[in-house]
């Protein structure tokens, strides 16, 4: 009887352990399932994307414009500057060099006053010198040399320079170039060397005179 019951609560723990070790297998097979299952994502749209990376790009062809504008800006001013410069240099230059030869046109001009003595006994000399002069003059009118030499006009001190001085002066006179001493010279718009004169004064310049 003993040894019966015995045998009974043995397969009755037996019978309790099998169910626990199955409950167990089963609840560390739904942990494995539910561990294994993927975690949710956040949903991928694409073409919210596709218009970030357009944005972004059209930001780079921004900043690489400006870029570009600015060293265009930069360079275009360099150039501007660099040419200015250089022109200022080529203008200094040249009138150096004009200035430079004004006593040679003086020397000319005066032996061209001469000509007259040796003409008939040297006329090849005289016409080597007047073709000389005629071939410099045209050199440095091409460079933009031009005579201030006219008499009559009114006086002007910013080309003209007084050396003598004629007559008397009365209330609402002009003073006007009565002759020229010596000639001066402008290149361009730069005088570099006024002309000598002789002033006279008169009462109204002659071209309004003639009109009245």
């Amino acid at each position: 009887m003993k040894s019966e019951m015995e045998k009974t609560d043995k397969k009755e723990n037996l019978g309790n352990a099998d169910a626990a070790a199955s409950d167990q297998k089963r609840a560390d097979s739904e942990a494995t399932t539910s561990s294994s299952k993927p975690e949710p994502r956040e949903e991928h749209d694409p073409l919210r994307a596709a218009e970030e990376r357009a944005e972004a790009a059209e930001k780079k062809v921004a900043e690489y414009l400006e870029m570009a504008q600015r060293i265009k800006a930069d360079y275009e001013n360099y150039r501007k500057r660099m040419l200015k410069e250089q022109t200022l240099y080529l203008e200094h230059a040249a009138r150096r060099v004009v200035e430079s030869l004004l006593p040679v046109l003086d020397a000319f001009e005066l032996a061209l006053s001469s000509l007259d003595q040796i003409r008939g006994t040297h006329d090849n000399i005289a016409k080597g010198i007047e073709m000389v002069y005629a071939e410099l003059i045209a050199t440095l009118a091409k460079e933009g040399l031009s005579r201030i030499d006219e008499a009559g006009v009114p006086f002007d001190p910013h080309i003209h320079h007084a050396l003598e001085r004629e007559g008397i002066r009365r209330e609402g006179d002009e003073e006007y170039v009565a002759a020229v001493i010596r000639p001066g010279y402008k290149l361009k718009s730069q005088v570099l060397r006024p002309a000598e004169v002789r002033v006279g004064y008169r009462t109204t310049p002659p071209d309004s005179a003639s009109e009245t």
